[in-house]
Order: C-alpha cells, then sequence, then structure tokens
C-alpha cells in the first residue's frame, strides 16, 4: 500500500517532505554521497500528488555515479552528503527534475511512418536517431485518425515530483562501475584514478 499512513511512499517508515530518517546498521559505513560517489539507491515517485511509480508500489532498484548525469541535478543535489541506509523525500519542481514542457519538440507526423506491426498507443517510447546521428528518444503523446503526436521532451517535463529515495549502498566508484554504467573508455574520459 503505497502512500499510506504510517508509510514514508511505500517504504516502511515515517518521514515529512524534506526530512530523512537514518537507521543504524550493522556495518557502519560513514562514507557520505560525493562527486564520483557510487550509489545504488531504491526510489519512488509520486507525480503532480497523483500517479505513483513504480505502479506496483515496490521501489526501482538504479545504480549511478554522482557526478556524470543520467538525473535530474535538482535530484543530485538532494543526494549529496546522505550516506548508507539514510532515507529522504525530496519534492522537485518541473526545473529542478525534468524542466517545463518544450513545445518546440512536439511533433506531428503521419502514421503510415511508423511500423504497421507496433501497435500504437499513447506513452509508448521510441528510439530515433537525430541529424548528428545521436541517438533521441520520444514518446508517443496523442493518437489521431490520420496522424500521431510525438513528444521529443522527457515523459515527466513540466511534473512536479515527489521522490523518496532510500540509500542502499555509498562507496568510491571503481573504473569498473563506470563502465558497466556508462561504456567502455569513460572511466578514462573522466579521469577516474582506480
Amino acid at each position: 500500500m503505497p502512500f499510506s499512513p504510517g508509510q514514508a511512499d511505500g517504504l516502511p517508515i515515517k518521514a515529512r517532505s524534506g526530512k530523512f530518517i537514518k537507521f543504524s546498521s550493522s556495518q557502519e559505513n560513514t562514507m557520505k554521497i560525493g562527486q564520483n560517489s557510487f550509489v545504488n539507491l531504491e526510489y519512488q515517485l509520486r507525480i503532480d500528488n497523483d500517479t505513483i511509480y513504480p505502479p506496483d508500489g515496490d521501489p526501482e532498484e538504479i545504480s549511478i555515479c554522482m557526478g556524470r548525469g543520467g538525473m535530474p541535478l535538482g535530484l543530485e543535489k538532494a543526494l549529496l552528503d546522505m550516506e548508507e541506509d539514510e532515507i529522504k523525500v525530496v519534492n522537485l519542481t518541473p526545473q529542478q527534475a525534468f524542466g517545463e514542457i518544450n513545445d518546440q519538440l512536439i511533433y506531428e507526423v503521419r502514421r503510415d511512418e511508423f511500423d504497421p506491426s507496433v501497435e500504437l498507443r499513447p506513452g509508448l517510447i521510441f528510439e530515433a536517431t537525430n541529424e548528428q546521428g545521436q541517438p533521441s528518444k520520444f514518446y508517443i503523446r496523442e493518437l489521431r485518425p490520420e496522424t500521431v503526436v510525438i513528444d521529443f521532451n522527457h515523459p515527466l517535463a513540466g511534473k512536479e515530483l515527489e521522490v523518496v529515495i532510500n540509500i542502499r549502498e555509498v562507496r568510491e566508484a571503481t573504473k569498473e562501475d563506470i563502465a558497466q554504467l556508462y561504456g567502455p573508455g569513460a572511466a578514462e574520459k573522466w579521469q577516474i584514478p582506480n
């Protein structure tokens, strides 16, 4: 039961927005999250005070290397100085999360430009290649009789987010971590020492 009384957004804790609770663990780890930290965390989102993600109520688990992109800047700032086993609830405005909706990234294209074997539906995500040859994702915003409205904005652009973060692991990132998360050669490009 996510977001029920006595729980903080599906996690068995009590927390208020902007506050955190630190639980002691059998193995003390006082390393705080900083630049180049490897962080494994669980999170849940409440979108615009309504929709819960993941929809099943179980937290999603991800690993990141701090300061290397892949996470909204507002959320990355909220992670700084957190420690293992710390739980925090963070409220993000659209500007702190995925930005406002940019209408110039919304297009209307003919239905016949899509593979006919694909069942089109709002929310379906596709990957395309832009003019520079870079991969770029878009999603179907709306289906019309002859056309499809596609959106290159992030699906959470323009949304206020409440994020429950549970830090599972914090340590210095290794070259292996960087290669696994960002591809071979990334550690050298970013000059990661170990």
